[in-house]
């Protein structure tokens, strides 16, 4: 304790200019909610892909806990088609079966991924079919 009165002298602790008229838990917690909300808001507002959206629409700390595959059939990032297409690294954005290769065409409709097929959902289940594997994968 004498250092800090030798470092400081007395002059300088005229009132307590660190006093918190909270808890220090409690202006985490505060601060915490609100950096969260804040990013809820970016995530619902900014310029993200809306189909990940649709199946992640709530920020968390918590790490979803997908495997690779469901989250690259997800949010469309991977060795597909029309993801090396929009990035220029692929001259068309056609699977080698000569559809579009999308994400969804590999897993449910093209020949060369026959033994790794799902069932094609229909528009309206699109999202319950990536929300089931979202599910099905941090289980």
């Amino acid at each position: 304790m004498s250092r800090i009165h030798t470092r400081f002298p007395r002059s300088h602790h005229k009132g307590d200019p660190f006093f918190l008229s909270k808890p220090l838990s409690y202006l985490k917690s505060e601060i915490r909610s609100a950096a969260l909300s804040i990013w809820q808001d970016n995530w619902d507002n900014g310029e993200t892909v809306h189909s990940t959206h649709d199946v992640v629409p709530r920020v968390s700390k918590k790490p979803v806990g997908w495997n690779r595959e469901d989250l690259m059939l997800v949010i469309g990032h991977g060795p597909f088609s029309s993801y090396l297409h929009r990035y220029d690294l692929r001259t068309h954005n056609n699977c080698s079966c000569g559809e579009k290769g999308d994400p969804m065409h590999y897993a449910t409709k093209c020949p060369l991924t026959l033994s790794w097929y799902f069932q094609t959902p229909t528009v309206p289940y699109n999202y319950k079919f990536c929300h089931h594997l979202a599910s099905k994968s941090s289980k």
